[in-house]
């Protein structure tokens, strides 16, 4: 049970990224209600009336062919499209992160696929008035893609991915263009790999990055969690549950001593949240609300005053949506809408404050996908 398509990730062995992200173009605004499919993969809030959301849409109502990067905004009503452009040569292109640092200061990043059929990563900047691409490293041979971005200030900005065959990317900006940083890569052997999902960014010597590691003797993907201490990246110690699969697909870090990441983690009965949190020494596993299915948990987000907010989906052949809140004690599960009986997905989640939380992911079924809003207003959640 995973959620839409994946951050294509090129090998030389064709291995893919197993959570699904997504797409993206740009043009005239588009509604759930516009035929045209539409997916949001990230959200971040600057304040309570000013918000970004990523992700992309596709040419074709029928919800196949060419698709192309997105983003809508907030700004106290409606969350009108803006144009964002996809590279020239692409026919397919998504934003899957988005950090604002100010009014006149977002970067969005993701990944688009060439006219040659290689796939490139893409970062995209708004200084008031437009979006515009910005040059960003492919150090990849076989695929190089961008999942998440997260900035400290204007000028220590990181964002990670992967490239072929496939390798952790992260790269940096530190206000004169988009360098590569050294990190680590612990899968070995043939058809093994590492994928970089998540990051987040507390200072200038603490970050984390997560997604996960596959070696020829792992017996399946394994939790990938790296630190910048100032000066390297590095592995960390994480927790997998499972002998199948464990990916964690997000991480928020609040302070030194208080970080979180999710993903989902694999068994004989199908996907399962996963949950670990950083006390300032290791991670642990913590237990999550109690599901009656399957379910994964793509984003994560911190409220400033204790609370944190998770959010995904859960079921089979259809899916819902899956909000979880940490209180300070407990997980526990929030009623949240389905405005379809098919498909529904969170992917991101931003908390400006405890009342005052947005989610986006996507809805629908065989006509195929729109997009999906959701706010918590400190009472209930509703589609917005």
């Amino acid at each position: 049970m995973r959620a839409s398509r994946a951050l294509v990730v090129l090998t030389a062995t064709a291995l893919t990224a197993a959570f699904a992200l997504g797409g993206g173009a740009s043009g005239a605004p588009l509604s759930r209600t516009s035929g045209h499919p539409v997916e949001l993969f990230a959200v971040d809030a600057l304040t309570g009336s000013n918000a970004w959301a990523a992700g992309d849409f596709f040419a074709n109502p029928s919800d196949t062919g060419d698709y192309f990067a997105a983003t809508q905004h907030y700004k106290g009503s409606g969350w009108p499209r803006v144009g964002a452009p996809s590279p020239a040569s692409s026919h397919k292109a998504a934003l899957f992160g988005v950090d604002a640092i100010s009014a006149t200061n977002v970067w969005a990043v993701g990944q688009y696929n060439a006219s040659n059929g290689n796939d490139f990563t893409l970062i995209e900047h708004w200084a008031g008035g437009r979006w515009r691409i910005v040059k960003s490293p492919n150090p990849g041979r076989y695929g190089n893609g961008l999942s998440a971005v997260s900035a400290v200030s204007a000028k220590n900005v990181w964002a990670v991915g992967y490239y072929g065959p496939p390798k952790t990317l992260i790269a940096r900006w530190r206000g004169a263009g988009w360098k590569v940083v050294g990190s680590r890569d612990p899968a070995t052997g043939t058809g093994s790999g590492d994928v970089l999902y998540g990051v987040s960014a507390l200072s200038r010597s603490n970050a984390w990055a997560v997604g996960y590691s596959i070696s020829a003797t792992s017996g399946g993907p394994v939790t990938l969690v790296e630190h910048w201490n100032g000066s390297s990246w590095g592995v960390q110690q994480s927790v997998d549950p499972s002998n199948v699969d464990n990916e964690l697909l997000a991480v928020k870090a609040i302070s030194p001593s208080d970080v979180w990441a999710v993903g989902y983690s694999t068994d004989g009965t199908g996907d399962h949240p996963l949950i670990e949190h950083y006390e300032g020494h290791s991670w642990s596993q913590v237990s999550g609300a109690a599901l009656s299915g399957q379910g994964a948990l793509s984003a994560v987000s911190a409220d400033g005053s204790g609370g944190v907010w998770a959010v995904g989906s859960t079921g089979g052949v259809s899916t819902r949506t899956l909000v979880e809140h940490w209180s300070g004690a407990t997980w526990t599960k929030a009623t949240t809408p389905n405005p379809s009986t098919r498909e529904n997905a969170l992917l991101g989640v931003t908390a400006i404050t405890p009342k005052n939380v947005w989610a986006v992911g996507y809805f629908g079924g065989a006509s195929g996908h729109r997009s999906l809003i959701e706010h918590w207003n400190g009472s209930s959640w509703s589609v917005r």
